[in-house]
């Protein structure tokens, strides 16, 4: 059954209806032409999906001041918020423009051959994540976080979190292993005692900061590496578990952007 759109042009019918279809396969419940109050304009198409709201516009071409008032209203959302263009030809948008959209975080794609494509990925307009230099890291380093950071820069931010505190869990468990003659831990004998590490790699997070609390003679990587785990621990599990609730959400968007210089800063650390 065909969707009845009143905005849009005769000419882009059949783009407006391969979007929608398109974004319903992705998982996302659409609505057509719906006005949420606050929104500068209504949408083509309003897609949600968990956590995550999509604003999509066919048009004929790209109108900046258009494009612009929704940038300032998704940087204002608080929330999830992303938009994204769709056209029938390439010409739709020029060079200059798509250079604004992929700097700007809005999505653009393109509808031909009977198939819509992606040309730009639309960004989480709400969130405000500057990563450190990757190429400020060492070696290492770079290559433990660097999926991370792709992610990160296709906007799949949550899961660029997660991929960073797994690889900074797989690092941490490697120090241990390096340093593990040199650490006493406390003992349910009172004596301190060398670090068993038959457990270790089935170990969680939270396993990991309770090991490095125990070490009786902390240096002060122990002790920065230590801080790191419980600094980050509430919202890697949150993201793991808790992920699409609204009070994890909120806690994630708030701190994960702390987070990631964090555990950047560890990485020094902890790779060695």
């Amino acid at each position: 059954m065909r969707r009845t759109f009143e905005t849009v042009s005769d000419e882009l019918l059949e783009c407006a209806e391969a979007a929608a279809s398109h974004f319903e396969e992705l998982g996302y419940h659409v609505a057509v032409e719906e006005a949420e109050i606050g929104f500068p304009y209504a949408p083509t198409l309003v897609c949600r999906r968990q956590r995550t709201w999509l604003a999509v516009e066919v048009v004929a071409r790209c109108e900046r001041d258009r494009v612009q008032e929704w940038i300032a209203y998704g940087k204002s959302s608080g929330r999830d918020f992303r938009v994204a263009l769709c056209t029938v030809q390439l010409t739709s948008v020029s060079q200059t423009d798509e250079e604004m959209l992929r700097t700007a975080g809005i999505g653009w794609y393109v509808f031909a051959n009977d198939r819509l494509s992606e040309r730009v990925s639309a960004g989480d307009l709400g969130l405000n994540v500057q990563l450190p230099n990757l190429a400020s890291l060492p070696k290492k380093a770079r290559a433990a976080l660097g999926a991370a950071y792709e992610q990160f820069g296709k906007s799949l931010w949550r899961e660029g979190f997660q991929s960073a505190c797994q690889a900074f869990e797989v690092e941490t468990r490697k120090y241990l292993r390096r340093h593990s003659k040199r650490m006493r831990v406390a003992s349910t004998k009172g004596s301190p005692t060398s670090l068993d590490l038959r457990r270790l790699e089935k170990m969680t997070m939270g396993n990991l900061a309770s090991v490095f609390e125990t070490i009786q003679n902390k240096n002060r990587d122990d002790a920065k590496i230590l801080k790191a785990l419980k600094a980050v621990i509430r919202e890697r599990n949150a993201v793991v578990h808790h992920k699409g609730t609204a009070p994890s959400e909120r806690k994630l968007r708030e701190n994960v952007p702390r987070h990631m210089w964090c555990l950047a800063d560890v990485m020094r650390v902890v790779i060695q």
